[in-house]
């Protein structure tokens, strides 16, 4: 019966397809009406909430998040760019459009992998692949016998096969203007992106389910209108593809929407190339808990050593440690 119910899952994507809150911060926020963010210092090398959790526990502090925002916060406002000159937002980088809409409570901010974020160069040199032994290069480099051991290959989307981080700025940035909310493109790339939709909007203070699917499904719907900055990860999409002609299964693992997903495929023209997909909507635990993973390798009776993880995000690379397969990070 699970096998049955596993296969089904594939046939559908091969045919379509630390935290600190001190006083000081508190005080901040309730006199200025921003959210303030914790200071950089806790987001340094080796402070990764992960680090200190069991192999299938969530990040210590995951729990806390901030208070709902007003609904009167509401209204246009646009979004913050890199030539905006309007004020200075918060220190995580949002803004509301009225004094006492934002929460009075510090939004955890997400770690970083110091590993990959450390790496600086032009984007037009094509993206890196940061091997577990800390080499980098350009190209995937396996070789024949890693090939043959190989049964599975898991590719997280959003910043490791397309570069997403713009186009999700965007739709987020229009959707959050609409709530009254400014979302600069600083405090979304380093602290946000990567991030299930419900969780981001609940950090930044949208403490009622309903508004926030109301505005998870708005910036779905708004997403297409800025699939004009998607980049395809060229390097990995032909491995994926060589690796699936050799009789090898490649799936998608994402935190992602799956509508999203499939709507930036189908722009990229790489629909159909793909063997099964999972999204954040299809586990109950999220990265860094490695449900997700270990799902796609049961669903492919492929055992960790058979299998290969490309991540680029901080609680994804940290998911694919705990399900105990081999990881190439992934830098744009």
């Amino acid at each position: 019966m699970r096998k049955d119910r596993n296969r089904a899952f594939a046939a559908d994507e091969a045919g379509g397809g630390a935290n600190r809150s001190d006083a000081s911060a508190a005080r901040h926020a309730k006199t200025t009406g921003r959210i303030c963010a914790p200071h950089a210092e806790n987001t340094a090398a080796g402070t990764s909430p992960t680090a200190a959790s069991g192999d299938t526990q969530a990040p210590a502090g995951s729990t806390g998040h901030a208070p709902a925002l007003s609904d009167a916060a509401k209204g246009p406002l646009r979004a913050t760019g890199p030539d905006d000159a309007s004020g200075p937002p918060g220190e995580n980088g949002l803004r509301t459009t009225r004094a006492g809409a934002a929460p009075d409570a510090a939004v955890p901010a997400a770690a970083s992998a110091p590993s990959v974020g450390a790496i600086r160069r032009p984007a037009e040199e094509g993206p890196l692949f940061i091997l577990p032994d800390g080499s980098v290069s350009h190209a995937i480099p396996l070789d024949r016998a890693d090939m043959q051991r190989l049964r599975l290959v898991l590719l997280d989307f959003d910043g490791t096969l397309a570069d997403t981080r713009e186009a999700n700025y965007r739709a987020y940035a229009r959707t959050l203007a609409e709530a009254g909310i400014e979302l600069t493109r600083e405090a979304y790339l380093s602290t946000y992106f990567g991030m299930r939709s419900r969780e981001f909007l609940e950090r930044i203070g949208f403490g009622d389910p309903a508004v926030r699917e109301r505005l998870r499904l708005r910036k779905i719907a708004l997403y297409p209108s800025c699939f004009d900055t998607l980049r395809l990860n060229r390097p990995l999409w032909a491995f994926a593809q060589a690796f699936r002609a050799a009789g090898g299964r490649v799936w998608i693992v994402s935190t992602g929407s799956r509508d999203n997903i499939r709507n930036a495929m189908r722009h990229l023209g790489i629909a159909g190339g793909i063997d099964g997909m999972l999204t954040g909507e299809d586990v109950a635990r999220s990265k860094p808990a490695p449900d997700s993973f270990l799902r796609a390798m049961a669903a492919e009776g492929a055992a960790p050593h058979e299998t290969l993880i490309f991540e680029d995000s901080a609680v994804g690379l940290e998911a694919a440690r705990r399900s105990g397969a081999p990881c190439i990070a992934v830098k744009f």
